[in-house]
C-alpha cells in the first residue's frame, strides 16, 4: 500500500532548500550568500613535501637520512622538506616540534615555503602553541616573497579577523595578490568578495571572471558558484545548459552543494529534462556524504517512489538520518516538522519489529566523502 499523502515530496518541491537555496536561508538572500562560501580548508594541513620541485621517493627512510644530511648542511629547501617528513611521520616518526625546529630553521634563512610551513605550525597550533598573531608575521614575510598560498592565507586572516584586525579591504588585497599569482583559491575567493561587495564594490561580472578563472583550474567550489550565476543571470548572460554544466563539473567532483542543486533541477525540470531517477542520483550522492535537506528528501523519495523503488524501510532509515543531523546548526523547522509527519506515516508501512534496528542503523550511520578533490 502506498502513502495516500504524499505532503513532504509536494511540499518540498515549492522550498527553497528543493530550488537549490540552501535551508535555513532566505530564499531571497543574494547571490553571494546562497553559493558556496567555503574558500579555506585543506591548505592550512598542507606541508611542503617536494625539493627542487622532485617528489619524494617511495623508499621513505632513505629519503629522510638524504633531507637529513642536506638539511644539516643548511640548505634551506632541505630544512622546510624534512620538517615535512616530521609533521606528516614520512620515514621517521611524527614529531611535530621537530617538523617546527627544521620549519623554523628554514624560515629563518628567508625561504618562502618554510616560512609558510611555520605559519601554518602556528595556525594548526602543531609543536606550538596556536598564535595567529605570531602565522601572520610569518605569513606575510612568504606573501612578500611571492608565495601565492601564504597570500591567500593572510586574506583568509584578514577576513576572518584572526590574528589581525578585520579588514575586508585588506583580504581583498592578499587574494588578489594569490589569485594573480595563479592560486586557484585565491581566484575563488576575491570572486566571493566581488559577489558579495565586501571590501570592493559588488560587481557580479568581475565575480563571474575570477570564478571562471578558478574553475577552468578544477576548483569546485569556484564551478558551483560560477553555475549559480549563469542560473540567476548575474554578472553573465541566464543561461541554465550553462548553469547545469558548472554543476555537472563541480558534482563530479564530489561538490555536495552542487549535487544537490542537480538533484533540484532533475526534480523540477529546470533547465532540463525532468527525471526522477537523476534527482535520486544526485540527492543520493549528496546525502551520502552528510547533507541534511538531500537525506531528507532522499527519504521521501523513497516513501513514494519517486525515482527509485518504493522502499518503506530506506525511506524511514534516511528520514530519520535527516532527522538526527543537526547540519548547520539552524535545521529547517518546516522541513523537520514534514519530515517527522512524514516517518510517522512510513512506519505505519513498517513492522514494528524492525523499527528499533533501522532507528539503531541510522544513529550509528556516518557520512561517507567521496574521494575527489572537490575542495582543494
Amino acid at each position: 500500500m502506498r502513502l495516500l499523502r504524499p505532503v513532504l515530496l509536494l511540499t518540498l518541491m515549492t522550498t527553497p532548500a528543493f530550488a537549490g537555496v540552501p535551508a535555513g536561508r532566505d530564499s531571497g538572500a543574494t547571490a553571494a550568500q546562497q553559493m558556496d562560501t567555503s574558500s579555506h580548508d585543506s591548505s592550512r594541513a598542507r606541508n611542503m613535501l617536494y625539493l627542487d620541485g622532485q617528489p619524494v621517493t617511495l623508499d621513505y627512510a632513505a629519503d629522510a637520512e638524504y633531507f637529513h644530511l642536506k638539511a644539516e648542511a643548511g640548505d634551506a629547501d632541505a630544512q622546510n622538506h624534512l620538517g615535512g617528513l616530521y609533521a606528516q611521520g614520512i620515514g621517521v616518526a611524527q614529531d611535530y616540534f621537530e617538523a617546527v625546529k627544521w620549519f623554523r630553521k628554514s624560515a629563518e634563512q628567508g625561504f618562502p615555503t618554510g616560512e609558510l610551513s611555520l605559519a601554518l605550525a602556528y595556525i594548526n597550533g602543531q609543536g606550538v602553541p596556536k598564535d595567529y598573531a605570531e602565522a601572520a608575521k610569518w605569513l606575510h614575510k612568504a606573501a612578500d616573497h611571492n608565495d601565492p598560498l601564504a597570500a591567500f592565507e593572510l586574506g583568509y586572516m584578514s577576513a576572518a579577523g584572526l590574528g589581525v584586525a578585520q579588514d575586508y579591504k585588506e583580504a581583498a588585497k592578499w587574494y588578489l595578490k594569490s589569485a594573480e599569482e595563479g592560486q586557484a583559491e585565491g581566484m575563488f575567493s576575491i570572486g566571493m568578495l566581488y559577489s558579495a561587495g565586501n571590501g570592493v564594490k559588488q560587481d557580479y561580472a568581475e565575480s563571474a571572471k575570477w570564478y571562471r578563472k578558478a574553475a577552468d583550474n578544477g576548483y569546485a567550489p569556484a564551478q558551483f558558484n560560477l553555475g549559480v550565476l549563469y542560473s540567476k543571470g548575474q554578472g553573465v548572460k541566464k543561461d541554465d545548459a550553462e548553469a547545469i554544466e558548472w554543476y555537472r563539473r563541480a558534482a563530479d567532483k564530489g561538490q555536495v552543494r552542487a549535487q544537490f542543486a542537480l538533484g533540484a533541477l532533475y526534480s523540477t525540470g529546470q533547465g532540463v529534462r525532468q527525471n526522477y531517477g537523476l534527482a535520486a542520483q544526485w540527492y543520493g550522492r549528496a546525502a551520502k556524504q552528510g547533507d541534511r535537506d538531500a537525506q531528507i528528501i532522499t527519504g521521501a523519495f523513497y516513501a513514494y517512489g519517486r525515482g527509485v523503488k518504493l522502499d518503506y524501510e530506506q525511506a524511514y532509515f534516511w528520514l530519520t538520518v535527516g532527522l538526527n543531523n543537526p547540519g548547520d546548526g539552524h535545521p529547517d523547522a518546516k522541513m523537520s516538522d514534514l519530515a517527522l509527519a512524514t516517518r510517522k506515516e512510513v512506519a505505519d508501512h513498517v513492522d514494528s519489529r524492525r523499527l528499533p534496528e533501522i532507528a539503531k542503523r541510522a544513529g550509528e550511520w556516518q557520512p561517507k566523502p567521496e574521494d575527489s578533490k572537490a575542495r582543494q
